[in-house]
């Protein structure tokens, strides 16, 4: 299976949970989650550090929020082997200033017109309360 065999195959089984708890959305921020999803990319600098991205997913792909100082090494190291999906925009890439919040990053996306995101533990984000 291809990278992006693989991630389609883990964005289906993700949409279909969207489906079974009416979410439009679903905001991933373990490192193992984000990993997973984004076929063993690296998503932290410190092996005892916090990621330094989020994935939102969404029914029409990924939105991926990540630092400024970060977002050139993740597109071409730790994406690379889903660089065809960067290129259709199914997994795109939101720049964050490198002192925000990355969990501003749901609210950079676009949001489904619904507005109802799957938050964090069930919890709204910071930037939805």
């Amino acid at each position: 299976m291809t990278p992006e065999q693989e991630f389609h195959a883990k964005h289906t089984r993700l949409t279909g949970v969207l489906e079974e708890v009416g979410a439009d959305a679903v905001v991933l921020d373990t490192e193992g989650a984000i990993s997973w999803l984004l076929a063993g990319a690296r998503v932290h600098i410190s092996l005892a550090g916090a990621p330094i991205l989020r994935a939102v997913v969404h029914r029409d792909g990924v939105s991926v929020g990540v630092f400024t100082n970060e977002l050139a090494r993740i597109r071409d190291e730790e994406l690379a082997p889903l660089a065809a999906l960067l290129d259709a925009g199914t997994v795109s890439l939101h720049e964050l200033p490198w002192h925000a919040d990355v969990d501003d990053v749901v609210g950079d996306c676009r949001r489904p017109p619904a507005g109802r995101w799957s938050g964090r533990r069930g919890r709204p984000s910071s930037s939805e309360r």
